[in-house]
């Protein structure tokens, strides 16, 4: 009997050794398996690390050729095969132009995994919002403010953004006004006691919660200096070949005739550093397909009747091109345009009053801003010119958006 209970025993304990090697057979497996999820899970993940460091990587080199001047759209940033340090990782970037817009495709790689990055990228503009003034902007009578997108006439639901950066300056739209939009105030603003609306406001009233940058515009460098500029009753026409610094820039008359200025033959690029004036129904004309880039340091005198104006499609504004230089005492400014104005405007040191026959088209940034459109018309705000490649004036490229694709079908120019 003794002999059956050792044997017995025995093999209860072989059973029990027998279901710990069992179980850490499947522990083992177990953690295996851990282990492998483990490293498929941290390669995906260091793969979408790396896809994103090829959008940065992208966009830095985008707004290092900006900088240095040597930005080309028909030679933008590609690159194959970079690796990311700490990740054993690797990422191919290409920037391409489709239908007016920057996009950069981005695949990251590690180990077995890959995953493409598309995004949108986009400098941005010095013309994010509609009217924006420092101080104070009044918007008059009977007009609408709204916004429109010069590259697509079919889209709907825009609204125009317009206010002061000031928490203490007032927005005023006088009665019979219409703002198809926002009206908003500075950082930390209030917008109940800064914001007066006499007449229609579609949107609300808000208060900035960061304030835009404020760029700085500067006379390019380069421009050649050239003698004063008269037209004296006369028609002038100026080309790129006239482009350059003039002291004193006057549109004014003579022998009973009218000034007049003519832009032609493609982009004409002006500084004027003491001395600006338009006389008496004296006009500055841009031809189709031309664009005025005007760099101004000083005041701009207009007097009655005068008038700058684009001879081609009003809806798009970036061919006249208004750019304040100056420091110090805020500069005046008085611009006027006989039938519609086309342009935009960028001086935040400059007083600016605006009067128009018609709409205006475009945007607006000034120290103090006062509009005067004739009654029933109005500003109209052109959205294109927050994607505006033409712009001279703006800051770094930034992500617009993006999305994810899928990993089948990798371009040939990543292999």
């Amino acid at each position: 009997m003794t002999h059956k209970r050792n044997g017995g025993a025995l093999i209860i304990v072989m059973f029990i050794v027998m279901l710990f090697l069992i179980a850490g057979t499947g522990l083992l497996s177990l953690s295996e398996k851990g282990r492998l999820i483990a490293i498929r899970s941290s390669q995906d993940m260091a793969s979408r690390i790396c896809a994103d460091a090829g959008i940065e990587a992208a966009v830095g080199e985008m707004n290092t050729r900006l900088a240095n001047g040597t930005l080309d759209d028909s030679d933008l940033p590609m690159s194959v095969g970079e690796t990311l340090p700490a990740t054993e990782g690797a990422f191919s970037y290409k920037v391409d132009k489709v239908d007016g817009n920057y996009v950069a495709v981005s695949i990251g790689a590690r180990g077995n995994f890959q995953r493409i990055i598309q995004a949108k990228i986009r400098r941005k503009s010095c013309f994010e919002y509609g009217v924006v003034a420092r101080g104070q902007l009044n918007f008059p009578p009977n007009s609408t403010a709204k916004a429109y997108d010069s590259q697509n006439a079919s889209a709907a639901g825009l609204e125009i953004q317009m206010g002061t950066l000031s928490t203490t300056s007032l927005v005023v739209t006088k009665p019979g006004s219409s703002v198809i939009g926002d009206l908003f105030v500075g950082v930390g603003g209030n917008p109940a006691s800064t914001i007066s609306v006499g007449g229609t406001l579609t949107g609300t009233k808000y208060a900035l919660t960061e304030a835009p940058e404020i760029y700085q515009p500067a006379i390019p460098a380069g421009l050649p200096a050239k003698p004063d500029l008269h037209t004296n009753g006369t028609t002038v026409t100026v080309t790129p070949a006239n482009s350059g610094v003039y002291a004193n820039f006057c549109v004014d008359n003579g022998g009973g005739n009218i000034g007049k200025l003519v832009i032609s033959g493609g982009t004409v690029t002006m500084a004027v550093t003491n001395f600006m004036k338009l006389d008496n129904s004296a006009e500055i004309v841009v031809n189709v397909d031309s664009t005025l880039l005007l760099y101004v340091a000083c005041n701009i005198s207009s007097m009655a009747g005068a008038s700058i104006s684009y001879d081609g499609s009003p809806m798009d504004p970036s061919h006249i091109q208004i750019y304040g230089t100056g420091t110090g005492s805020p500069q005046t400014w008085a611009i006027k345009a006989k039938n519609a104005w086309t342009g935009v405007i960028y001086a935040p040191n400059a007083n600016i009053s605006m009067q128009a026959g018609q709409n205006f088209y475009g945007a607006i940034f000034g120290n103090y801003v006062g509009l005067d459109i004739q009654s029933g018309y109005s500003f109209n705000y052109d959205v294109n010119l927050q994607r505006a490649t033409n712009i001279v004036l703006g800051g770094d490229f930034v992500t617009k958006r993006w999305s994810e694709s899928s990993s089948e079908g990798i371009p040939g120019w990543a292999n």
